[in-house]
C-alpha cells in the first residue's frame, strides 16, 4: 500500500502494522507502554484508533532516538 507525505487516509491498527512491516499487537503495546517514539494515532471514538497515512509516512522517514517508555509496571518477580 503506497502512502505520501500528503495521504490523509485514516488506516486502522491493522493497515498501518501492514505499511510498517510490524503486527498489530505491536502497536498496540506501543500504545499501552506510552512509548514517545511510536506513530502518530488519531480517537475515533472511545476505543477505536487509526493512524493517518501521512504520519505514518513521516514516521518512517524520521530519525531515530532510544526507545524510552512512560508507563511503568509493578511486577513482582517470579519466585
Amino acid at each position: 500500500m503506497p502512502i505520501s507525505a500528503a495521504d490523509d487516509r485514516l488506516l486502522t491498527r491493522r493497515q498501518a502494522a501492514e505499511v510498517l512491516g510490524f503486527q498489530p499487537q505491536t502497536l498496540a503495546r506501543w500504545t499501552w507502554e506510552g512509548r514517545e517514539d511510536r506513530p502518530p494515532e488519531v480517537r475515533v471514538g472511545v476505543r477505536s484508533v487509526r493512524y493517518r497515512a501521512s504520519d505514518l509516512s513521516r514516521w518512517i522517514s524520521a530519525p531515530r532516538k532510544p526507545a524510552t517508555t512512560t508507563r511503568t509496571t509493578t511486577r513482582s518477580p517470579r519466585t
